[in-house]
Parts: structure tokens; C-alpha cells; sequence
């Protein structure tokens, strides 16, 4: 096996990326081809992509983006990289994850203040090869929903969460998949006041869920709609059979009915922790 690393996106095939991230074991929407564009058109956001490949084929993908809060002189000092959901490798291969590692550090050293992969897993040999390279690894929950059918899962909540969405429904509130850009801007425009009144975090320029809804492959906005007015949503990235809840929002002062707007802390509202199986 002779491993090559390629950190510059334009020697990538993009369809090869694609079907390795698809077909690996733990492959999910964050490492994707479709996931890069995304932050290529967010101002203030770097993605980083490094590859490994053997004879041609890709063995090993990790995707990074460089937030920044500020444009430069002063964006260096707000500046992170996050790794969401990778790195991906091939047969849990510790030299290619140790190459991958190595050879992100060295791009991300100058280009961020830290560095976070928020893992929606983690192996033993992962763990010791991630600590080598000098991460400290600090453990959180993913929780993960088996959805078998609506009726089932249903049953699963309680009492006061069943009414609460049977009185919802009853008042009109359609659950839709967003459809128009419009309807992506109002869900924009309640998470943005949600950020900024309550949150208190960074929130990406609406670039970021404009280029999201423009690739339909990559996931879907499922939004609560009264009236045609959207009065709440949530934004899901899709690979395979898993569906991701990321970003979502509620107006639940100015409709009392069931529809939270959720200010819990950062792991709650943008990392996909909350993981479900279609």
C-alpha cells in the first residue's frame, strides 16, 4: 500500500469522494462533495479537505471548515475549524486516520486558533491515534431514534407531548417541506432572532441555508406552517438512511401551541447529536 495525501480540492474526484463517503460504514452528509460547496459559499467560511489515496482510490476523506467571526485583519482571533462527523478511513486503518491527522494539522495550525471534530462516534484505535497527535478526547451522548413508522413512534411519546400535537394539528399547523426560497428566509429570519436574542452564538450568513436548500440531495427544511405563515422549522442533512436535526427554531411566544423554540446549549442546537434512522 503506498498512501498519497492530497490536500488540494481540485486533484479530488468529486464522484469518487461521493460513493467512498457513501458506501463507508460510518459515511454521513457532513464529509460529502455537497457539504463542501455549502461552505464554500458561506462568507467567513474555509472548508479544509484533505484525501488519502492508494493507486488513484480514495481511502481516507477529512472535511474541516474555518469559522471566523470577522473578516481579516481580526478574523484570525475568532477563528476555529470544525470537523463535523469525520474523518473517514478505510477498514479502520490507523496509518491513513494518522496520515489524515498530520496532514490537517499542518494546514489548520495556520489558520485557526483550535481545532474540534465533533465525532457522532468513536473507536479504540481512534481514540489512541487522535491522542497522539495531540487531541484530548471528552466524551458527550449521540442520541440516535429508530424510526419504524410515525404510528410507532407516536405510541413513544407521552401523554402530554401526544396532545400537545394533536391540539397543534387540530389548529392548523401543517408540518411541509420547504418548497421556496422564501420560505427558507422566514425560517432564517426566526433563527436569526433566536440567535441573537437568546443563543448569544455565531450564526452562519444566511448564504450558508440558501446553498444548503439549493442541493437537494444534501437534506430538506421541514418547517411548521399556520396560515401559510412559517412559524418554525427544523434543518436536517440526509445521507443514506440516517437523517441529522442541525439548525432548528420556533415562535412558540407568539403561537402557544406546540412548537418550542429550542435555546438549549451549543451540543443541542448546531452539532448533529441528535441523530435519527428513517
Amino acid at each position: 500500500m503506498s498512501i498519497v495525501i492530497i490536500n488540494k480540492p481540485s486533484l479530488i474526484d468529486y464522484k469518487s469522494w461521493a460513493l467512498f463517503v457513501h458506501n463507508h460504514p460510518h459515511g454521513n452528509a457532513f464529509q460529502t462533495p455537497e457539504m463542501y460547496q455549502v461552505y464554500q459559499y458561506t462568507p467567513l467560511y474555509e472548508p479544509i479537505l484533505i484525501a488519502a489515496k492508494d493507486n488513484e482510490k480514495i481511502v481516507g476523506v477529512l472535511l474541516a471548515v474555518v469559522q471566523k467571526e470577522y473578516p481579516l485583519p481580526w478574523g484570525f482571533l475568532s477563528a476555529r475549524s470544525i470537523i463535523w462527523g469525520g474523518p473517514l478511513v478505510q477498514d479502520n486503518d490507523e496509518n491513513i486516520l494518522d496520515m489524515l491527522l498530520q496532514a490537517y494539522d499542518a494546514i489548520a495550525q495556520k489558520k485557526a486558533i483550535y481545532s474540534q471534530f465533533r465525532n457522532l462516534w468513536m473507536q479504540k484505535f481512534e481514540k489512541k491515534v487522535f491522542e497522539k497527535n495531540g487531541f484530548e478526547y471528552k466524551e458527550h451522548f449521540n442520541f440516535i431514534v429508530k424510526i419504524d413508522s410515525a404510528a410507532e413512534n407516536f405510541k413513544k411519546l407521552n401523554e402530554n407531548r401526544r396532545r400537545q400535537i394533536k391540539k397543534s394539528l387540530k389548529s392548523g399547523v401543517e408540518i411541509v417541506n420547504a418548497k421556496e426560497m422564501s420560505e427558507v428566509k422566514e425560517f432564517y429570519s426566526i433563527l436569526n432572532k433566536l440567535y441573537k436574542e437568546k443563543v448569544k452564538k455565531p450564526l452562519p450568513d444566511f448564504s450558508f441555508f440558501k446553498q444548503f436548500f439549493l442541493m437537494p440531495d444534501l437534506g430538506k427544511y421541514f418547517l411548521v406552517k399556520l396560515d401559510e405563515k412559517i412559524i418554525g422549522g427544523t434543518m436536517c442533512p440526509i445521507l443514506k438512511d440516517v437523517i441529522y436535526e442541525w439548525y432548528e427554531c420556533a415562535l412558540d411566544k407568539e403561537f402557544k401551541i406546540n412548537t418550542q423554540a429550542h435555546t438549549q446549549p451549543e451540543h443541542r442546537l448546531i452539532t448533529p447529536q441528535r441523530i435519527r434512522y428513517c
